[in-house]
């Protein structure tokens, strides 16, 4: 089954596999040997290998006693580079990075599990609070197509969306075991943007968000900052903080959030072939500040 992301080196095929590549270089009294995990399509991850392979080849002999080891490197890398694709490797790197292998399973119309409940729990929300008086008004059904839009993308079309909001049957509610809790946060900044839409931030709309964060069962922490941002006008400080982050995460301030989490997802993905070691704890904390930034999980200023 295909995976929701692209090979971090060529971008154009998907992710299928993991690999490991050893690499031995003598420099004369030392010698750095050690081994890297490669992250992509099955072609990308062998010619790393290769290429390690290579590499160690010419430079591995260069050192006494170390040296006398890179037959053993060698060969390591030929059995990696012979093996095929390996989800269960896979599975387990991207369980290291906090990314569950299940939910990037796309099915016959390209969503994944998390992109579908998602969207289900997108139309929920937005649907309930234009149908809250009883009524449908359109000013109201235009907002919820653009902030659905904003929050899911291509995922479904603005007609499909405007249909769903007119509809005055419920639709279904959220699978909640199948959105992740990273875009519960992004589900709950929906209903926060719907809220804050007239400008007018009323009780009621506060406590439905409370409501909604408990039944997301979100930490209250998440709610309370959603909800305290609402209050906060925009200036160039905390834009200047967004596009940071936009930039860590190499998206734009408005890209829709659930490409967001893709990118998320993809950049700790490609944070696993960083050696391992303080640089790396240090990237991925970037990484986690700069998605909590862009999906509403952190106040920006």
């Amino acid at each position: 089954m295909a995976i929701a992301m692209d090979c971090p080196h060529c971008e154009s095929a998907p992710v299928e596999t993991v690999r490991t590549a050893w690499f031995l270089q003598g420099l004369l009294l030392f010698a750095r040997w050690g081994s890297r995990s490669y992250v992509g399509c099955t072609s990308c991850t062998r010619n790393k290998v290769l290429g390690s392979l290579a590499l160690s080849s010419v430079l591995g002999w260069w050192c006494f006693p170390w040296g006398i080891g890179t037959p053993v490197v060698l060969l390591q890398n030929v059995a990696s580079a012979m093996e095929g694709a390996n989800r269960n490797a896979l599975g387990n790197l991207l369980a290291d990075q906090g990314v569950s292998l299940d939910e990037l399973e796309v099915d016959a119309d390209g969503r994944t599990p998390a992109q579908k409940a998602l969207m289900v729990g997108v139309i929920s929300v937005i649907h309930s609070m234009i149908w809250a008086d009883g009524d449908a008004d359109e000013r109201e059904v235009d907002t919820g197509v653009d902030i659905a839009r904003q929050t899911l993308g291509d995922l479904i079309s603005a007609s499909e969306l405007r249909t769903a909001f007119l509809d005055p049957e419920a639709p279904p509610e959220p699978d909640l075991p199948h959105i992740p809790g990273d875009a519960r946060v992004i589900l709950m900044k929906a209903a926060a943007t719907i809220a804050a839409a007239d400008e007018v931030i009323e009780e009621s709309e506060r406590e439905e968000l409370r409501a909604l964060g408990r039944r997301l069962e979100l930490p209250e922490m998440v709610a309370d900052t959603l909800i305290a941002s609402l209050d906060q006008p925009e200036n160039e400080e905390s834009e200047g903080v967004k596009q940071i982050a936009a930039d860590t995460l190499g998206v734009t301030t408005s890209t829709p959030l659930a490409q967001v989490h893709q990118a998320y997802q993809a950049a700790r993905l490609a944070a696993a072939e960083l050696d391992e070691g303080e640089a790396r704890a240090q990237h991925v904390d970037q990484l986690e500040w700069a998605y909590g930034v862009l999906t509403g999980g952190r106040v920006a200023a």
